[in-house]
């Protein structure tokens, strides 16, 4: 039995539960897409103090605004990371066709992962790439040789064929990467500074990844002091909110680490606010 606490604040409350990216049905209620994938998110972002001061009549904006990334596929438990070097990179769905500038924002990746059969797809590096991605992920990427969830072959072919993806399609695929890295163009925009490193050198690697619910830019709507709004755009006296709680701060995407300067500077904001009660 959970054991209620009630505490009584004298100048005021600053709300710093975080997102609700963990809760699939709370980002499920938002976009549908969604109720199926893991999350990067921690537990406890589960967006109960959200509801709490929309209970108030606390105003929340921009709800339907989920990032999602690349990372554990639908079904997986696991994942291996070779796509950070993403200039050594390229994503396949499972006809053994790229599908999208793999450069471009978080949220094109992933409306177009989503689009793809089973929402898996195959991120795809050689040698170099694999090594030059291990500077990040070392340890998750030979565990992930070992766990199934990351395969390597001498051919693309025979890589094709441990992932399940048609090797004619595949190897096309791949040949026609490797000559658009020599004209510097793509149908799909990657950028010219991105296609700079062909796929030849064996082995070479892929595996399955998916897109999963990473940060909820929706939120609690607050002003410039920190206070959080109600829906009659009136100050909440006494409550503060700060971090990915909030909505409206960041748009309808992050940009990666701005969560941090997000925090330090709105945190910082709503305690001395609160502290004084002004």
């Amino acid at each position: 039995m959970v054991k209620k606490e009630y505490w009584k604040a004298n100048k005021g409350v600053v709300a710093a539960a975080g997102g609700f990216a963990a809760n699939p049905e709370m980002c499920a209620f938002f976009d549908p897409r969604l109720t199926k994938l893991n999350t990067t998110n921690q537990p406890g972002s589960t967006g109960e103090v959200l509801k709490a001061i929309q209970g108030i009549n606390g105003l929340a904006v921009g709800m339907d605004y989920i990032q999602c990334i690349p990372w554990t596929a639908p079904g997986y438990k696991h994942t291996a990371d070779i796509f950070q070097a993403i200039e050594y990179t390229v994503f396949l769905n499972k006809e053994g066709k790229r599908y999208v500038a793999e450069d471009a924002r978080r949220d094109v990746i992933r409306d177009a992962t989503l689009a793809q059969t089973d929402q898996t797809v195959f991120p795809v590096c050689d040698a170099d790439g694999f090594d030059k991605n291990n500077e990040y992920y070392n340890e998750m990427n030979h565990r992930a040789l070992e766990n199934g969830t990351l395969f390597k072959a001498d051919t693309i072919e025979e890589l094709a064929k441990l992932i399940n993806l048609p090797p004619k399609e595949m190897a096309q695929t791949i040949k026609e990467y490797n000559e658009m890295v020599d004209s510097k163009k793509d149908p799909l925009g990657r950028s010219e500074l991105m296609l700079s490193h062909k796929i030849v050198k064996a082995p070479f690697y892929a595996g399955p990844i998916g897109m999963c619910r990473h940060h909820t830019m929706g939120g609690a709507k607050i002003n410039t002091k920190a206070q959080v709004i109600d829906r009659d755009g009136q100050v909440i006296p006494g409550l503060y909110a700060a971090g990915e709680i909030t909505g409206g701060i960041h748009g309808s995407n992050r940009v990666g680490g701005n969560a941090i300067a997000d925090i330090f500077t709105f945190g910082r904001i709503a305690g001395e606010n609160a502290a004084t009660g002004s």
